[in-house]
């Protein structure tokens, strides 16, 4: 095809001699449109290569014919039309006859687009072939506005023939925004027009700026929130934006990790919604092949941008925007054309709120509040390891964990407190466990000690792996709780009980046992933080939030039902090294090992810690140390999957 419209039409003033590559690009379709424009009668002067007026008028006139059609006279009609179909992926003879199996074709073309289906080469079939917005002019079942729609607007829309009508989750978070969110009982309107919903959500999306993995992290958890505060039932897929053109390589640096990001919000929230994208054809079908968008909804009347030229309608499009028009006053409408494939909702329900919701949104909003302070302030700290500061602050702010961990930067958290006042942001420093539907006894669970413990793995950009050691970076984890029970024996003990059986009774306890110092509680906290500390170390692309969320959500993937035997394999490779390195810890204690003095240093003050009067640890017989040993092995172990 690219070699024939060369042939033929190369002496013509403005015709450019294509690449004959076999792929439909924006040249290609607009040598297309050149040869169009000369079948019709245009002059070189007047020939432009766009689909416009004139382009539309000489179609409709000279370019409908049927089954039997023959090219003559020099016509090249059917030459083209074949080369269109073609172009659009569908396949016929590149010939001059249009043939029964030619109008076969068409029809599934015609179906595919929702365009009357009769076979035939006729003016709404050509200006689906040629433009994304198609034939502007025909009968839309779908629309999209940025108004309330009241009870008139309801009937005018229904009265038209609309059926679904997208409406948007948010306003964006600017001052003075654009007022566009779905209204208290808009959604009991629509429906009571006979109309069904589809969900848009848009704050920003007009640059590639606006498209990174931890902003669509954000858009995600924002867009279930919305969707859940207006009752807008499970199931329901939400049209993500991407407002502007971009790239190849902006849909590759940008675009899909900003879907990955969304994707993991929703899965963190138990996947109550699923993603949809809307764009240009070529966005649309690029993130659903990443396998990112259950739908497209079509911006098909951007008809200028180039990601809609040379690009076919995507696969799974649901809702194809042509037309942008006012109906009454105060009621602008974007018409859309309805694939059938997403009906939106046409009822509400009463939604949960999924566990820590608010508290991955918290570290969200704080990872964010990191990055733009590393934008301006000099820092050897990661954002993650900033929001581990944040956090671990209201417990872990002393000259000891300055020297385990890492000392606090008080700017950070000086420009969080501002910030947080600014933005009216409440702390959420506690959140639920999710490995028993949110409730293990004791909780919720005081985020201080988990992000000390996720810090001292950050800190030193390591997780001990298949270790048989103890190390200083457990310290902060499992390590400190371990040594910091020991002397509890010598308090708390039942009469004639031994070491081993008190410590099998007091780790891993219910934390309704108060005298318990290395409850359930700490012992989720600190297989966590060994598996979280590993997911953001591995560098995967995650934001710290989307891994924080991966592990501490409800009905999604989340790590939590396996948290101990993944603990088990990521920091000590076998039960055997888990026992060896508890035993280590107190060996190297008692020895002072040169080598590991701050350890030794450490578990030496932990286990002195605990009440009055103290127990010296020198004076703590080794097979104590080896009952505590034994015991948190055999904790780790019967709650390993």
């Amino acid at each position: 095809m690219q070699q024939w419209l060369n042939a033929t039409y190369l002496a013509r003033q403005n015709f450019f001699v294509m690449p004959c590559d076999g792929l439909y690009s924006r040249n290609t379709q607009k040598a297309l449109v050149y040869a169009l424009q000369y079948e019709i009668g245009m002059t070189d002067a007047t020939a432009n290569g766009n689909f416009g007026p004139g382009t539309r008028d000489g179609v409709r006139d000279n370019g409908t014919f049927n089954q039997g059609a023959q090219d003559s006279g020099g016509s090249q009609w059917v030459r083209l039309f074949h080369g269109a179909l073609i172009f659009n992926k569908y396949q016929v003879p590149f010939d001059s006859n249009f043939s029964a199996s030619d109008s076969a074709v068409v029809e599934s073309f015609q179906d595919f687009c929702k365009l009357d289906v009769n076979g035939n080469a006729d003016y709404p079939t050509w200006c689906s072939l040629l433009v994304s917005n198609g034939d502007p002019t025909r009968l839309g079942t779908a629309c999209d506005t940025r108004v309330q729609i009241t009870p008139t607007f309801g009937s005018i829309l229904s009265n038209l023939g609309y059926e679904t009508i997208g409406r948007y989750l948010t306003n964006a978070r600017v001052a003075n925004p654009l007022d566009k969110e779905i209204k208290p009982g808009e959604l009991n309107t629509i429906f009571n027009a006979g109309l069904s919903v589809y969900p848009i959500y848009q704050e920003v999306g007009s640059s590639v700026a606006n498209f990174t993995f931890g902003k669509g992290f954000e858009a995600g958890l924002r867009a279930d929130s919305a969707a859940e505060g207006h009752g807008i039932p499970p199931g329901t897929t939400v049209y993500f934006a991407v407002d502007f053109d971009p790239t190849d390589d902006q849909i590759s640096a940008a675009v899909l990790p900003h879907f990955r990001g969304v994707a993991a919000a929703l899965e963190s929230r138990g996947g109550r919604y699923t993603a949809g994208v809307y764009g240009t054809r070529n966005v649309c079908q690029t993130v659903t092949d990443a396998g990112l968008a259950a739908y497209s909804f079509v911006a098909g009347m951007s008809t200028g941008f180039s990601g809609n030229l040379g690009y076919t309608l995507p696969t799974n499009w649901a809702f194809d925007q042509i037309y942008e028009y006012t109906v009454t006053t105060g009621l602008p409408l974007d018409k859309n054309i309805k694939s059938g494939r997403d009906h939106g909702f046409d009822h509400t329900v009463a939604v949960n709120t999924p566990g820590n919701a608010d508290f991955i949104a918290y570290i969200n909003w704080l990872e964010m509040a990191a990055a733009d302070y590393l934008s301006t302030h000099v820092s050897s700290r990661s954002a993650a390891r900033l929001v581990c500061q944040y956090v671990r602050r209201l417990q872990y702010d002393d000259v000891n964990f300055d020297a385990l961990v890492d000392v606090i930067d008080d700017d950070w958290t000086a420009y969080v407190d501002t910030r947080r006042a600014n933005e009216n942001v409440s702390e959420v420093p506690i959140y639920s466990d999710p490995s028993q539907d949110g409730v293990v006894l004791g909780s919720p669970f005081d985020a201080a000690h988990l992000f000390v413990a996720i810090e001292g793995y950050l800190a030193r950009a390591a997780v001990p792996s298949a270790s048989a050691t103890a190390h200083i970076s457990d310290i902060p984890s499992w390590a400190g709780d371990l040594a910091s029970v020991i002397s509890s024996y010598y308090r708390h003990a039942n009469p004639n009980e031994s070491a081993l059986d008190f410590y099998r009774r007091f780790i891993g306890a219910p934390t309704t046992n108060s005298d318990t110092l290395f409850g359930i509680t700490d012992l989720c906290q600190d297989a966590d933080s060994v598996n979280i500390a590993s997911d953001v170390l591995a560098n995967t692309g995650e934001t710290f939030a989307a891994v924080v969320a991966r592990h501490l959500t409800y009905g999604g993937p989340s790590a939590t039902t396996n948290r101990f035997s993944a603990f088990r394999t990521r920091r000590f490779g076998t039960q055997a090294n888990l026992l060896a390195a508890a035993n280590y810890l107190f060996t190297n204690m008692r020895s002072g090992a040169p080598e590991q003095s701050t350890l030794a240093v450490a578990t030496y003050a932990l286990v002195l810690s605990e009440g009055e009067p103290k127990v010296l640890p020198e004076l703590v017989p080794m097979s104590t140390y080896e009952a505590a040993a034994q015991a948190f092995a055999e904790k780790i172990a019967s709650h390993a999957s």
